[in-house]
């Protein structure tokens, strides 16, 4: 998913829904709007499972009240989300192009990706014959041989009308600059891959749009097939994410038997603190939960939480 003011999007549960960061602008509506009142007067279709202020995070409940300039991350399914994004004035205009700063592995990657989408590709990579082998291996794409860090050059392929700009040099400074210099220029979606992660401070306090680590990508990665490695009988974790620089984490467990977490609504389970079930997949259906929801056998259940080492489901109750 590419939508134009998230912080961040990642799929899970078989792309069924969505985790969504966003930064709550001045003005908007859900500013000064607490959790409860949010799904009483907008929608009780997503659900906000971590809020980021002033560098400290929380799992909000319902009496939790949300501010202008805080990052909040967001459950729904791709539909639902979409609907919540546009009721509280998020622009969601479709990306129609591209431009991809460096022509390494991962920029063909990507560019085949976006391209399958439907999206138009223009890389500019400064390596004459890694360019002749681009326009082998991506025919629908424009490659441009040239200096993807020279202003002039960018201006004149069309920086300013991009819909979206992704530097993906192998240099993370040349990334933030290019980043920050599109940011002056143009109101394109902005993408920053960053390699090091001994400065997230600092990245954290530039507006840099959509920051990614390659590094955790990875370790999320390990830590899922470790931890479904020593997971205990009855449950077995799918995937797990790091959220706010690992402070707290979206686990995915299948239920594969009946146990204390089953069978009960959500509301009579004694749940953890800084605990919380943001969705529930069964039989094919996306549930965002609410206290009344039920856990199956063979449910899909996602939880985040600001506890560590939880390797079964069983493991959120007290």
């Amino acid at each position: 998913e590419i939508i134009p003011t998230a912080l961040e999007v990642r799929s899970f549960a078989h792309g069924q829904a969505l985790i969504t960061k966003i930064k709550i602008p001045e003005g908007n509506i859900i500013d000064k709007m607490t959790i409860a009142e949010l799904g009483s007067k907008i929608t009780n279709n997503i659900l906000i499972c971590g809020v980021e202020r002033d560098g400290s995070v929380f799992i909000p409940g319902g009496s939790f009240e949300l501010a202008a300039g805080d990052i909040i991350t967001v459950v729904a399914t791709s539909k639902e989300q979409n609907n919540f994004l546009k009721s509280i004035g998020f622009a969601m205009n479709t990306i129609k192009d591209a431009m991809i700063i460096g022509g390494g592995r991962s920029s063909y990657y990507l560019a085949d990706i976006l391209i399958k989408k439907g999206i138009s590709v223009k890389i500019i990579e400064k390596d004459l014959r890694r360019c002749e082998l681009l326009n082998e291996l991506l025919p629908k794409a424009t490659i441009i041989n040239g200096d993807g860090t020279n202003t002039e050059l960018l201006l004149e392929e069309g920086i300013k009308n991009a819909d979206a700009f992704i530097p993906l040099t192998g240099i993370d400074e040349q990334n933030v600059m290019l980043s920050l210099h599109a940011k002056k220029i143009s109101d394109t979606k902005r993408i920053t891959k960053i390699n090091r992660t001994g400065f997230i401070d600092i990245v954290n306090s530039l507006d840099l749009g959509s920051v990614f680590y390659p590094m955790f990508i990875t370790a999320d990665m390990i830590l899922a097939y470790v931890r479904a490695k020593t997971a205990a009988p009855g449950s077995n974790i799918e995937t797990v994410y790091h959220l706010f620089d690992s402070r707290a984490e979206a686990i995915t467990f299948k239920v594969t038997d009946d146990s204390k977490i089953t069978g009960k609504p959500l509301k009579e389970l004694k749940i953890k603190k800084n605990t919380l079930i943001s969705y529930i997949g069964h039989n094919g259906e996306a549930i965002i939960p609410t206290g009344n929801d039920v856990i199956s056998k063979g449910d899909t259940v996602m939880v985040v939480t600001m506890q560590t080492g939880f390797d079964d489901i069983g493991d959120i109750l007290e």
